[in-house]
């Protein structure tokens, strides 16, 4: 089996807790090759054969001035380049799904992966503890646009076959099938004497 695993390149929440999954399904699951499509590839420091990483990006995040602190007005330009560019971003996701005969899809937590999926008629499973659409839909009255490009989201995400939902998440009503599992964590390869020290 072939899987394309989408990693949401906003922050590094997604890219920890995923390479998690990622480990496990590279060592435990029938996989032949497993494709990693984010832009968060330097987190990752496991550089096996069949582990395969493409720099692409799927969604738009948020523009952040700080940890703490967004810039609206940069987001939502981001969000018009990326709606601009969207065909040609699909249609080169979907010469790539089939040019290397990907089975099935996981995305944490872009939508649009979900999108691909249903037009090659292969399975797609979400991970994560919110949504895009759940966000933006609350910046809609900063501008309208927000409101707008998060119907678009929900559409996307309610393609998705099965949802993982983490815990501490936000409402998922776009996610129509799921399930609520519990957290995934980072084991440390370093020993508690190092740690203390």
């Amino acid at each position: 089996m072939n899987l394309a695993y989408y990693v949401s390149g906003h922050g590094f929440g997604h890219i920890s807790r995923s390479y998690e999954v990622i480990k496990y399904l590279r060592d435990k699951a029938p996989i032949d090759n497993l494709y990693v499509i984010t832009t968060r590839k330097d987190f990752v420091k496991d550089k096996r054969e069949n582990l395969i990483f493409r720099d692409v990006n799927l969604d738009v995040g948020m523009i952040q001035l700080s940890s703490i602190s967004l810039d609206i007005n940069r987001t939502l330009e981001a969000i018009y380049d990326f709606e601009k560019n969207k065909s040609t971003l699909i249609e080169s996701e979907i010469d790539f799904l089939q040019s290397e005969k990907i089975d099935c899809i996981v995305s944490d937590s872009s939508s649009l992966p979900f999108l691909l999926a249903k037009k090659l008629s292969i399975p797609s499973y979400f991970l994560g503890n919110f949504t895009w659409d759940f966000i933006y839909d609350n910046y809609k009255k900063e501008n309208s646009h927000f409101g707008k490009y998060a119907g678009v989201l929900r559409e996307e995400y309610s393609l998705c076959d099965f949802g993982f939902i983490l815990p501490f998440h936000c409402p998922m009503n776009s996610i129509l099938k799921k399930t609520e599992v519990g957290i995934i964590e980072t084991r440390s390869d370093r020993d508690r004497e190092e740690i203390r020290n």
